[in-house]
C-alpha cells in the first residue's frame, strides 16, 4: 500500500504485535530493516506509536534549523508584546 505523507510517497503496511515474554513486539517485515537501533516515539496526544531508523531526535538539529532561517520581522508579535502599562511594583522588589 502507497500512501502520500507530507508530499512523499512512503510504502505503508498492517503488521502483527505478539507477546514475546512480558513485551509485546512488532514483527517487521524482512529487507524493511537495515541493521541499527529503531527509534520508538509515541504521541502523547493520541497514544500512536511510530518506529523510526537512524532518525533519533536532536534537539539541535531544530534551533540550527531555526538558526538557519535568519530572523523574521513579525509586526503582529511585535505589537502584542508591548506593555500598555507599567509593571505592577511588589513587596519583594523594593526589599521588604
Amino acid at each position: 500500500l502507497d500512501m502520500v505523507m507530507g508530499g512523499k510517497v512512503a510504502d505503508v503496511i498492517t503488521t502483527k504485535l505478539f507477546r514475546n515474554g512480558g513485551s509485546l513486539a512488532v514483527r517487521i517485515p524482512a529487507g524493511w530493516v537495515n541493521e541499527g537501533e529503531i527509534t520508538l516515539s509515541r504521541d502523547v496526544n493520541t497514544g500512536r506509536i511510530f518506529l523510526s531508523q537512524d532518525q533519533a531526535f536532536d534537539p539541535n538539529s531544530f534551533f540550527d534549523f531555526v538558526a538557519s532561517r535568519g530572523f523574521v520581522r513579525d509586526e503582529e508579535l511585535l505589537q502584542l508584546a508591548k506593555r500598555d502599562e507599567s509593571p505592577r511594583s511588589n513587596a519583594l522588589d523594593a526589599g521588604e
